[in-house]
């Protein structure tokens, strides 16, 4: 006896559809449809959501958007949580935007395995607002939600000249932004003339070096 069996599976946001059809070289034949998802927690709206990701199995994190205007990293009073915004998670694109009230949640993460979740920039819309950090590391764990702040930033620019105690304009010298923490931000070289420019620059403190 032969069998031949064949089988698609769809996944929607909420629930993963299944067909499989069998041929048996006896004339047998046979066909099924399956349905599956996940029942947990929603820690945004409340009560309980429907996923098609495995929840007891993944890792899970609620991202929340802000645009942070003081540059601290911290969501003050004031400051606007931010809708339609994407997210990432080890650089590709998770399918999670935020809502209304500048929150979304990632599902599906490979637990125990190191994941960088971040902001996709495309998504900001305004060429002026940028991602303070690229993201942050997190190492999900099997039904567990993990809750992350992510601050977005308005940026300007810092333009000089660079120039020797004698006056004369330096060409090719590596200067670097540092924040308060000591941290380079950005770097550039200086042209033949001395200028130098460091664009989207987050609002903030810096050291020039």
């Amino acid at each position: 006896l032969a069998r031949l069996s064949l089988g698609y599976t769809h996944r929607f946001s909420k629930f993963a559809l299944r067909a499989d059809a069998t041929y048996a070289s006896d004339g047998g034949i046979g066909a099924n449809l399956s349905l599956a998802f996940s029942l947990g927690p929603d820690p945004i709206g409340g009560g309980f959501r429907v996923s098609e990701s495995k929840l007891a199995r993944n890792g899970q994190v609620q991202v929340t958007v802000f645009r942070d205007e003081n540059g601290d990293g911290v969501h003050s009073q004031g400051e606007d949580l931010l809708p339609g915004i994407g997210v990432e998670a080890g650089f590709r694109l998770t399918g999670a935007v935020t809502d209304e009230n500048g929150r979304a949640l990632v599902d599906g993460l490979r637990p125990h395995a190191p994941v960088l979740v971040g902001i996709d920039e495309a998504s900001l819309g305004d060429p002026y607002l940028i991602p303070q950090t690229e993201g942050v590391v997190l190492i999900p764990r099997p039904g567990a939600m993990a809750s992350l702040m992510l601050p977005v930033s308005p940026s300007g620019e810092v333009e000089g000249v660079i120039r020797s105690p004698g006056g004369v304009d330096l060409g090719g010298v590596m200067l670097e932004l540092l924040d308060l923490r000591g941290n380079p931000v950005a770097s550039t070289i200086s042209e033949y003339d001395g200028f130098f420019l460091f664009d989207r620059v987050p609002y903030g403190t810096y050291r020039l070096q």
